[in-house]
């Protein structure tokens, strides 16, 4: 962060307890990604499949990248680009918080950067992945709607709607 003072986010490479990969930088969401993992159609694509493109699974994760978002499983965040855009939204209650502040933070001018040789061991639970009619995701897509429809515009103009 020092040696980039246009960063204003960056984020390790997350490993499961097993030693595996965890995808844990991705693409903003888009409308189309979001039906596909969140939705019962997601049951017509292969899991490695889901939102392929979002995940960015096709890419090796051995090289430092900017990149759109990181999980908020840890995050190094600089002073100024939180007095800037301020802190988490509390009007999410569960999942998307981390997607709305990256974004802000890119909004503002910021950079956010996936640092591949920095790791951490994240105890990922993934419970609305795991099971579609669950309580964990009525909320990721009760989160997921509200990031977009407050983002819209923004994503719109992006190219990612």
């Amino acid at each position: 962060m020092e040696s980039n003072p246009d960063v204003g986010i960056c984020g390790p490479k997350l490993i499961f307890p097993d030693g595996s990969l965890q995808l844990s930088c991705r693409k903003f969401p888009t409308f189309k990604s979001t039906l596909i993992r969140r939705t019962p159609i997601r049951g017509l694509f292969p899991y490695h499949k889901r939102g392929q493109d979002h995940l960015m699974s096709n890419w090796d994760h051995k090289s430092t990248i900017e990149v759109d978002w990181m999980l908020g499983a840890c995050l190094m965040i600089r002073r100024e680009a939180i007095i800037e855009v301020g802190l988490m939204d509390e009007n999410f209650l569960l999942y998307c918080e981390d997607i709305d502040l990256c974004l802000r933070v890119k909004q503002k001018g910021w950079k956010n950067y996936y640092l591949h040789d920095a790791k951490i061991i994240h105890y990922h639970l993934a419970k609305s992945d795991k099971s579609f009619f669950c309580y964990n995701t009525y909320l990721h897509f009760k989160s997921m709607f509200y990031f977009l429809q407050k983002n819209w515009q923004f994503l719109k103009k992006r190219g990612t709607h």
